[in-house]
């Protein structure tokens, strides 16, 4: 069975919504077009995970607390509320 691989070419879409490929690209050729995230964007959701993940290690070795059910699942509906304020 043999490979068959496909050049890909990264470009940015220009104000006027065309885009910019090498001359040996053929005219006619079928094409797919995947927005890709801002790396700005992906650098931040990174950044959010690494800093979600040290404040998990941090609670992590804090002595559990005594709470009530009632106090528990009013921490849990506060923490989901706060996941769809940010997105999630």
């Amino acid at each position: 069975m043999a490979v068959e691989l496909t050049p890909t070419h990264v470009a940015t879409i220009r104000h006027d919504h065309t885009i910019a490929l090498p001359n040996e690209m053929p005219v006619g050729a079928k094409v797919m077009v995947i927005v890709m995230p801002d790396e700005i964007s992906e650098a931040a959701r990174k950044a959010r995970f690494a800093k979600t993940m040290e404040a998990i290690r941090v609670a992590m070795q804090m002595p559990l607390p005594k709470i009530t059910d009632a106090e528990l699942n009013a921490l849990v509906d506060k923490a989901r509320e706060l996941g769809e304020e940010l997105g999630g």
